[in-house]
């Protein structure tokens, strides 16, 4: 199982260094002393690069190194070069290098001419993070990863290379090995293939593990991915120490191999940790996933080779090797279960699919406590956008700089999830599967990290696998093919010859060409549109005789030709369902182009000559006389169609047309028959090909049937009259104009005359009627309307003034016509003469109930008005009284008079209204009302506050005698302020009035309203009073003021029972009231100066004052000062000194003495 602590390493490592392998060095739970110069673990490996190098040594190589060391405190710097010697595969020699091979030369234990490689990278001291509030007890192993990067040039050498490299030295305290000596170096070796087979080593795609749980299953995933393709293989292997020539440094010759460091007793390459229950090692030899147990703590050293074999000219032949020298570490690990991806059965572990195919593979896994999982998927195929067509959680991977794979993630807790999908290519298929290496890792304290492989195999694409058919032909004839080996569609590709038809079936037809030799070759497509590989089939193509065919190859629909034949006879000519023999000609008369086929006789060869003749049928051309025409007499109807590019046309006969060479001409025919007519047109198509085609239309000629309108009239309007005639059988009619008519429709309307002016007017209706056949016949007819008299106005006498007396009134007709008759009839009265005529004499009789008359005029035309024209003569009998006169309570702009006009309702003239200021000269209009109204108010130039009015009512009948009333006379109030000296006396407001006239007055009403505060009665006086004196304020008793603005009004009341009223003007008074203040008090109950008083503070809300004896000590404060200290008790004698307040923010500030 594998620990928490290193998860996050690996992703710090692996952003840093971008490395597909990684090995991570813990100690856990185990102590030891600190050790200088040990070296954790390495790997190495290389790739071809080109053969652009130096012409003594052309191919160039890229080797890499990586080291783990030990930074422990004490332990030694790691070395700033890596000494890498170069060794001849076939010969086991050093190739000595120079300068020309690698730009920095060394020398080690007196072996010269080595690569001395700079350290290209080296990472800071790492060591695992560790999880929020998780402790790990124990010693820690925290390491530095280096790496040597360098290009070398080689010469050739047909077997390819060894590359080597040694150093000093493993840890002494190694459990399984024989290293207390402390002088086993890290010896690691690849093999290199030679430049002809260009190659890449394999490089680990993910992390080495360095921990193995104590008494548990610990799993190491080792796999690698190789760039080319190359089957891998994995192994454990024992880790190399010493040379047996050199000890620890490079030999002058390799092989033999380093020597095998010895295992301690109890351990060996099989039993890396040892015999017994709870120890093994185990390697899967596809997959590289290793799985450890061990039941010792302890340091382990465990070696993994991975070697690559590719096939070449059908053999598989091992191309190289390379190692992966790991240092174990055996410790006691929390007891956390680990997490489990979902067994085979749910998800397998090797899937097969076709080059094109989808897959799919739905990846689980679970942690039983819940704890946070990450799900990491390492593959070539997860190499990011634009390359593989493959996702991981939707994430088609990231690759590190540098590095073959790629890496997508998905996280979960409890149950981590995601999904693989590979859209594999065209292409993309290879013997050796591609593997996608997956990491299950919990991320909580103490959790634990699984792995394991999936192999995806993508073959090829089955393609036919032989070709049946002959493979030899005569010239000129077809042979079918077959593809055998099933695949989905087929391309098929022919030398010498032609495929004939569909190219993409099982079989084909060939036409096999010019004698010689021809080539078939079949191709598959699979189901997922991939190219297979292909097969052929060589054919030998036999000479045959030449036959000619000569005679018209094209003919006219339902024609026939003659073939004549030459060149080997008899002959066999087939086609068109048909079959002729012998020598010819051959008369055939084919329905369609048709190919025929004619055969001779058989050469030495055993080919007979074959000629193929097409006789093309030529189409005729498509005729459209159109559909049957029906026109009427004189009408134009429309033959044919639009005229077709390259025919030309012919119409017979050519009565009536527009023109008998136009594909579309028009017909024009009459018929002065009863009945219908028929002509038949014969339409003749001719192609320039000279086929021609013909077809024939019919054209019905209808006659123009009798409508009628009817007889003129004269009507007078209003009156109806009937036009038209029955309808017949079949036809539809239509009028105009519509206006008046009961139908527009019918064969017989009803028209009702219309005429609004004063003269006659001639009305012109036409009227339409059609024919079954849709012909048309029309007439008209006249319809003279002559006007009605208007209503006119009875002018004369309209008013009756006197009931009790009759009267002789003469009455007429205003605008009467000269050419009119009148008839009048009279209510009341009698006609005394005039009668038939515009104007007449009527005596209407004394106590007639009723008075009116009426007439009906008649007019030149005959024509008696509708309307009759009447007059009533009304009684007028009116009186009129001015009720009152007062001034408007709103404003004194207005004054508003009442008023009465009893039987008003038929005088036929408004009331006026006169005024004149009182007491000056002739009354004058200012305005008129209906007698029906009740009041009027007078807004003409009125200042009631600066007058008293006089007013007048006037009413003339409709006699013409004129009504007045009495004069009413409206209250001019005065108002005159008289100021005050101060102190109990403010002032006073003198009143005085002019009496009011109009109405019996009882008293008078006077009313005050103080700074818009609403009215309030002050005193009734009686009729006799017209003066009043009010006082502002309360007089002797106050220093207050009533107000600052007084405004005064009186109103006159009647002796009624119900009074009526008359308002004066409202007049206004202003007051200053000013506030004064006095110094001296006298509090000795005599109710004079007994209180610091403030004259009209009460006027003035919102005031403040505050008093303060001579030492400046607050002695009274209030708010609306009423008038009210001073004369307390324990108001002592002295001065004082006061601060009084207005709303406003202004002060006042003086003193006051009180005087006891």
């Amino acid at each position: 199982m594998l620990l928490l602590f290193f998860n996050m390493l690996t992703i710090l490592l692996r952003r840093f260094w971008g490395l597909g392998a990684l090995l991570v060095l813990l100690v856990l739970g185990l102590a030891g002393p600190a050790r200088a110069t040990h070296l954790l673990g390495g790997e190495m490996s290389y790739r071809y690069l080109d053969a652009n190098g130096p012409a003594a040594a052309p191919f160039r190589y890229e080797l890499t190194v990586t080291i783990y060391n030990n930074s422990l405190p004490g332990a030694a710097q790691p070395n700033n070069e890596a000494i890498v010697g170069i060794y001849n595969r076939t010969t086991g020699a050093q190739i000595v290098l120079t300068a020309t091979n690698y730009p920095r030369i060394a020398a080690q234990g007196g072996t010269p001419g080595l690569m001395s490689i700079a350290s290209t990278s080296l990472s800071q001291v790492l060591l695992p993070p560790t999880a929020t509030g998780c402790t790990v007890t124990g010693p820690q192993q925290p390491f530095r990863l280096q790496k040597f990067v360098g290009v070398v040039n080689l010469p050739v050498s047909f077997d390819g290379y060894y590359a080597v490299f040694t150093r000093s030295a493993r840890n002494v305290d190694v459990t399984n090995l024989n290293a207390s000596s402390n002088n086993q170096p890290l010896t690691l070796y690849t093999s290199m293939a030679p430049a002809l087979l260009p190659n890449h080593a394999p490089v680990f795609s993910d992390t080495a593990v360095a921990v193995v749980c104590q008494n548990d299953t610990t799993i190491s995933l080792n796999n690698a991915v190789d760039a080319d393709g190359d089957r891998l293989v994995y192994t454990f292997g024992s880790p190399y120490g010493q040379f047996a020539s050199s000890g620890s440094n490079l030999p002058r010759q390799f092989p033999p191999l380093p020597l095998a460091i010895s295992y301690n007793a109890g351990y060996s390459l099989a039993n890396p940790f040892g015999r017994g229950p709870g120890n093994f090692a185990l390697l899967n030899a596809n997959t590289g996933v290793a799985r450890y147990g061990a039941a010792n703590q302890g340091k382990y050293v465990v070696a993994v080779d991975v070697a690559e074999y590719r096939t070449i000219n059908g053999r598989e032949v091992l191309i190289g090797t390379t190692r992966r020298d790991l240092q174990l570490v055996v410790a006691l690990c929390p007891a956390t279960q680990a997490p489990a991806l979902a067994p085979a059965v749910t998800l397998p572990r090797a899937y097969t699919i076709e080059e094109g195919q989808a897959l799919t593979i739905p990846i689980t896994a679970t942690q039983p406590a819940g704890n946070p999982l990450v799900l990491t998927a390492n593959s070539a195929l997860l190499d990011g956008a634009g390359g593989f067509s493959a996702t991981f959680n939707g994430s088609p991977g990231t690759v590190a700089a540098g590095g073959l794979t790629g890496t997508a993630t998905a996280t979960g807790r409890g149950t981590v999830a995601g999904t693989f999908v590979y859209n594999s290519a065209c292409g993309e298929a290879r013997a050796t599967p591609y593997d996608v290496a997956l990491t299950v890792r919990d991320v909580a304290c103490g959790g634990k990290t699984v792995a394991d492989v999936l192999r995806i195999t993508v073959t090829r694409a089955a393609g036919p696998t032989a070709i049946a058919g002959d493979a030899t032909a005569c010239t000129q004839t077809a042979h079918a093919y077959t593809a055998n080996g099933a695949t989905a569609t087929y391309r098929w590709r022919a030398t010498g010859g032609t495929v004939v038809g569909n190219a993409t079936g099982p079989t084909v037809q060939v036409l096999w060409g010019p004698a010689g030799t021809g080539t078939l070759v079949a191709r598959g497509v699979s189901t997922y549109g991939c190219l297979t590989d292909s097969t052929s089939l060589p054919v030998a193509i036999l000479a045959a005789p030449v036959l000619a065919v000569v005679g018209p190859l094209s003919v006219c629909q339902g024609a026939a030709t003659t073939l004549s034949v030459s060149g080997g006879g008899p002959y066999i000519l087939t086609g068109g369902g048909t079959t002729q023999t012998g020598p010819g000609p051959f008369v055939v008369a084919p329905t369609q182009t048709t190919t025929y086929t004619i055969t001779g006789a058989a050469n030495p060869s055993g080919c007979v000559g074959t000629v193929q003749a097409t006789v093309t049928v030529l189409p005729l051309p498509t005729v459209v006389p159109g559909a049957a025409v029906a026109i009427c007499s004189g009408g134009t109807g429309q033959l044919g169609a639009p005229a077709v590019q390259g025919v030309t046309y012919s119409w017979s006969p050519a009565t009536g047309l527009s023109n008998p060479a136009s594909a579309n001409p028009t017909v024009t025919l009459t018929n002065a028959t009863a009945g219908a007519l028929t002509v038949t047109y014969t339409l003749t198509a001719t192609l320039v090909t000279g086929c021609t085609a013909s077809g024939t239309v019919a054209v019905t000629v209808s006659p123009v049937p009798v409508v009628r309108a009817g007889t003129a009239a004269t009507v007078c309007a209003g009156q109806p009259v009937t036009l038209g005639a029955p309808a017949q059988t079949g036809f539809t009619y239509a009028w105009t104009p519509t206006a008046g008519l009961s139908s527009a429709t019918a064969a017989r309307p009803v028209y009702t005359a219309i005429n609004t002016t004063g003269a006659p007017i001639v009305v012109k209706f036409r009227v339409t009627g059609t024919s079954p056949q849709g012909c048309a016949g029309r007439d008209s007819v006249l319809i003279t309307v002559n006007p009605l008299p208007p209503q006119r106005t009875i002018t004369g006498p309209a008013f009756v003034c006197d009931p009790s007396q009759e009267f002789t009134g003469t009455y007429a007709v205003a605008g009467a016509s000269a050419t009119s008759t009148y008839q009048w009839a009279v209510v009341g009265g009698t006609l005394t003469g005039g009668q038939g005529t515009a104007q007449v004499t009527v005596r209407f009789a004394s106590g007639a109930p009723s008075r009116s008359l009426s007439v009906v005029e008649t007019s030149a035309f005959g024509c008696t008005g509708t309307a009759v024209s009447s007059l009533n003569i009304l009684l007028d009998q009116p009186t009129i009284s001015l009720t009152t006169a007062s001034v408007d309570a709103t404003s004194n702009a207005r004054i508003i008079l009442t008023f009465s006009v009893p039987n008003g309702q038929n005088t036929p003239n408004q009331v006026q209204v006169l005024r004149r200021v009182a007491g000056t000269g002739a009354f004058a209009v200012v305005g008129t009302v209906a007698p029906t109204a009740t009041t009027y108010t007078d807004a003409n130039a009125v200042d009631a506050g600066a007058n008293s009015y006089e007013y007048q009512l006037s009413l003339a009948n409709g006699c013409g005698t004129v009504l007045t009333t009495a004069v009413a006379q409206t209250v001019r109030l005065q108002a005159t302020a008289t100021a005050g000296a101060g102190g109990f006396s403010q002032g006073s407001v003198s009143l005085n009035w002019n009496p009011y006239v109009g109405f019996a007055v009882s008293g008078y009403r006077v009313y005050r309203r103080l700074d818009g505060a609403p009215a309030a009665l002050l005193a009734t006086v009686p009729a006799t009073t017209l003066t009043y004196t009010v006082p502002n304020g309360a007089l002797d008793t106050s220093s207050d003021g009533a107000g600052f603005a007084q405004y005064f009004r009186v109103i006159a009341f009647s002796t009624n029972d119900t009074p009526l009223l008359s308002n004066s003007n409202e007049a206004l008074v202003s007051f200053a009231n000013p506030l004064a203040f006095y110094n001296i008090i006298t509090p000795n109950g005599d109710n004079r100066n007994d209180r610091l008083v403030i004259d009209n503070v009460a006027l003035y809300p919102g005031n403040s004052l505050t008093i303060f004896n001579r030492w400046g000590r607050e002695v009274y404060a209030a708010t609306n000062y009423q008038n009210t200290w001073g004369d307390a008790p324990d108001v002592a004698p002295g001065k004082y000194y006061y601060l009084f307040k207005l709303a406003d923010g202004s002060t006042t500030k003086g003193w006051v003495e009180v005087v006891k």
